[in-house]
């Protein structure tokens, strides 16, 4: 298992502020995942919407628009690559980070640059996972200049 929930419940709150208000699609086949990814984003301030599959999330896409999705790259169903070039499609101005378990394929990885902001391995620490979406808050997003 790549979380245990007493690792969430235990860390203290990494100050993202530049996260607050923000919205995300949290996109991942499996449950406690999408769970720990949930919990952690929503103590961070943002609002999380969750799709544990393709279909759902291109229902989500349809329905709102996102600042940010977090898309799991190797999911049943759907492809990657496949989801990625919807959600681009329905959701252009979204920046989305693609994290996956497996290897990326070579003849996928020049396109998929395109598509996203970052790409992070798991397991994804959550630290990096805010981190990484805080700096991809630019300062008219945040309202606040940089320091």
């Amino acid at each position: 298992m790549l979380f245990r929930s007493e690792q969430i419940t235990a860390e203290s709150p990494s100050r993202l502020d530049n996260l607050r208000k923000k919205n995300i699609l949290v996109i991942d086949d499996e449950e406690v995942l999408l769970n720990v990814f949930e919990r952690y984003l929503t103590r961070e301030g943002m609002e999380v919407a969750t799709a544990s599959n393709g279909a759902e999330a291109l229902r989500l896409c349809r329905e709102g628009s996102y600042e940010f999705v977090l898309l799991d790259y190797v999911m049943p169903g759907l492809s990657g690559m496949n989801l990625l070039r919807q959600v681009h499609k329905l959701s252009p101005k979204s920046r989305v980070v693609v994290i996956s378990g497996r290897r990326i394929p070579k003849k996928d990885m020049k396109e998929l640059e395109t598509y996203t902001s970052e790409i992070l391995m798991k397991p994804v620490e959550l630290k990096e996972l805010g981190k990484t979406l805080n700096q991809l808050v630019s300062p008219a997003d945040s309202g606040k200049t940089s320091e």
